[in-house]
C-alpha cells in the first residue's frame, strides 16, 4: 500500500522524512523511514500539512515540507515497534574527530582536571553540552516569554497554531492584543497568495472583514491584485 508523508526542505535541499519524537519534537530521517509521519490518502496528509509546515519553517527559519509518496520500498512496520524504544537503546557511538593541536592541547587540559583516555574525556563533555544546551533552550523560552509579556499557554499556541510564526509574535511584542495579533497575521498571511478557487476568495473575505471592519469589495481586490499579485505568484 502506498503511503504519503512529508519532506524536509531547507535551502531548496532534500533533507529527509519529517517524524516527530515522543515529547512532540520535529525531526528528519533518512534512513529509518518507517519512523516518519505517514497517510494512506494525500488528503489524510494535506489536513495536517499547515501545522507541520509552519513548525518545520520556524524551527529551521525558512524550511518547507513537501508532500509526496513514500519510496515503493517502504513497507508499513509492525505495530508492535516503538522507535522510541530502539533510539534508547544503549548502543555504541562511533565517529572520528581530526586530531588537531588544539584537539590535543584541549584534551590534555581536560585530562588535568580529571584523569582518563580521550574516549571517556568526550563523553563527559558531552554530557556537560547536553545540559547546557537544555539550560539555554529552558532560559531562552523565559526569556522570550518574558519580553513579549504572554502567558505560556499564549505562547505555545502562537508556536503550534499560528499562520506567521514570527509575524504574530512581533505583533505581540508591540503591545498588540493576542487575539488582534492572530486576526492580523491570518489576513495578512492569506494576502500573500492570490487565491485560486472560490473558497479562498471567501476565505479572504472574512479575513478582511476580521481584520479591517468592512468587506472588502471587487474593486478593492482588483487593487490588491494589481499591488501584489500581477506577474508575482507569492508576496514575500
Amino acid at each position: 500500500m502506498p503511503y504519503y508523508a512529508y519532506q524536509c526542505y531547507v535551502n531548496d535541499k532534500f533533507l529527509g522524512w519529517l517524524y516527530t519524537h515522543s515529547g512532540g519534537e520535529i525531526s528528519f530521517t533518512v534512513q529509518n523511514i518507517e519512523w516518519c509521519l505517514k497517510w494512506k490518502t494525500e488528503k489524510g496528509a494535506q489536513k495536517q500539512f499547515d501545522f507541520y509546515n509552519g513548525r518545520w519553517e520556524h524551527s529551521t527559519e525558512g524550511g518547507y515540507l513537501k508532500i509526496s509518496l513514500l519510496p515503493d520500498t517502504f513497507k508499513s512496520p509492525p505495530k508492535h515497534i516503538n522507535k522510541d524504544n530502539y533510539l534508547n537503546k544503549d548502543e555504541p557511538l562511533t565517529f572520528s574527530v581530526k586530531s588537531t593541536p588544539e584537539i590535543k592541547r584541549w584534551l590534555e587540559v581536560e585530562r588535568q582536571k580529571m584523569p582518563g583516555p580521550n574516549s571517556e574525556i568526550i563523553s563527559r563533555k558531552f554530557a556537560e553540552f547536553i545540559k547546557l544546551e537544555c539550560q539555554r533552550n529552558a532560559m531562552t523560552l523565559e526569556e522570550n516569554l518574558e519580553r513579549i509579556d504572554v502567558l505560556d499557554t499564549d505562547y505555545a499556541d502562537i508556536m503550534a497554531n499560528s499562520a506567521d510564526v514570527n509575524f504574530e509574535l512581533q505583533l505581540v511584542k508591540f503591545g498588540m492584543d493576542i487575539a488582534e495579533a492572530r486576526t492580523k497575521t491570518n489576513f495578512i498571511s492569506l494576502m500573500k497568495h492570490k487565491p485560486n478557487t472560490k473558497e479562498e476568495w471567501e476565505k479572504l473575505a472574512e479575513a478582511w472583514e476580521e481584520a479591517c471592519g468592512y468587506k472588502p469589495t471587487a474593486y478593492h481586490f482588483s487593487l490588491i491584485e494589481k499591488l501584489l499579485w500581477t506577474n508575482s505568484e507569492v508576496v514575500e
